[in-house]
């Protein structure tokens, strides 16, 4: 336990410079951990679902490019077949299924990153950080 207060510690160190500053959450926390896959949804989740327009009318156009052409006239077509709704067809499966995309990479790259700091020991972090800052 004193070993991951220490890793706890220089990483913050490497990360944060500083001791004035106030943080919303400690370092490697469960809330610190929450909040990590929390960006992840917003960032991926919402990224890719904004993109769902754009990505229907290219499986269109690349379906039949005689009737929709480029992305500007089909996205007119699109519209002109079936409304705007039509455009935010399957924009569901790719929101939750992008945000838990987001979840995995962000909450638990902070999670690993934790545990094999720990279970690596302190002797190889120090040593890497002196190889990475040596680079």
């Amino acid at each position: 336990m004193m070993m991951m207060k220490m890793v706890v510690v220089m990483m913050m160190n490497v990360f944060f410079a500083g001791d004035s500053q106030e943080y919303s959450c400690e370092f490697g926390s469960g809330k610190y951990f929450a909040l990590c896959g929390f960006g992840g949804i917003l960032s991926c989740g919402t990224t890719h679902t904004a993109v769902v327009p754009l990505d229907l009318v290219k499986c269109r156009i690349q379906v039949n490019p005689a009737k929709y052409g480029g992305i500007v006239q089909g996205f007119r077509v699109s519209m002109a077949d079936a409304g705007v709704r039509e455009l935010g067809k399957g924009w569901a499966p790719t929101f939750f299924g992008y945000s838990m995309q987001g979840l995995g990479k962000f909450g638990l790259y902070e999670v690993f990153k934790i545990y094999y700091s720990i279970a690596l020991g302190e002797v190889i972090l120090v040593s890497v950080n002196q190889s990475i800052r040596n680079f």
